[in-house]
């Protein structure tokens, strides 16, 4: 097999073989395009024309593109390995308050008075006083309040609860899925733009 006819003979003779690859964010090309001609060099292509291959890794590549966003998406999820239960409650309830309150007041006042006065004068001829008249005066009154008072107040308001419950339900014993992330942890989206390229460009036969 010639090296001519895998990618790595198309990219050593012209390394714009790639310039219309589209790659989503947090995948480098400087990292994936050496892996490619690596790992497909061994490979003849199915379409070993320069031109053609040129344009169908732009098609292959936008094509393929939301997937390779989710696999990079997918090794950025923060979470707890061991906890295979995760939920968010947000409660709401309407709440509505009344009070009422009344007073009441009475009370009297009662007034009594007494009086005597008296008039006296002098004679022509002598300096002593003489009475002359006398009155007396006397009375009584009351006086009575009464008064009353009410008053309500009433209001409406939201009240909101929120939970958050986690942890392991028991369905997986926190060993397995240690066991499973461990295996998540090895998954590479470059290995997985690689493969998807020799399964589409490559004839895979030594």
């Amino acid at each position: 097999m010639f090296a001519s006819l895998s990618i790595l003979g198309l990219y050593e003779y012209n390394e714009d073989i790639f310039a219309n690859l589209h790659l989503p964010e947090g995948v480098d090309a400087d990292i994936l395009i050496p892996e490619i001609c690596t790992e497909c060099s061994d490979f003849a292509l199915l379409y070993p024309d320069y031109d053609f291959m040129k344009m169908l890794i732009g098609v292959w590549s936008t094509k393929e593109q939301r997937i390779w966003e989710a696999m990079v998406e997918s090794t950025e999820f923060e979470y707890n390995p061991i906890e295979n239960f995760d939920r968010y409650e947000n409660i709401s309830r309407s709440i509505t308050s009344s009070a009422t309150g009344s007073s009441t007041s009475s009370g009297s006042v009662s007034e009594q008075s007494n009086g005597t006065s008296t008039g006296s004068q002098t004679a022509f001829n002598s300096d002593s006083f003489k009475d002359t008249n006398k009155s007396t005066s006397q009375g009584s009154g009351s006086t009575t309040t009464q008064g009353s008072d009410s008053a309500q107040q009433s209001g409406t308001g939201t009240e909101t609860v929120s939970t958050h419950l986690h942890g392991n339900i028991g369905v997986t014993t926190a060993e397995q899925m240690i066991a499973g992330y461990r295996e998540i942890s090895n998954f590479s989206v470059y290995d997985f733009i690689v493969q998807s390229f020799k399964d589409r460009f490559c004839v895979q036969v030594y």
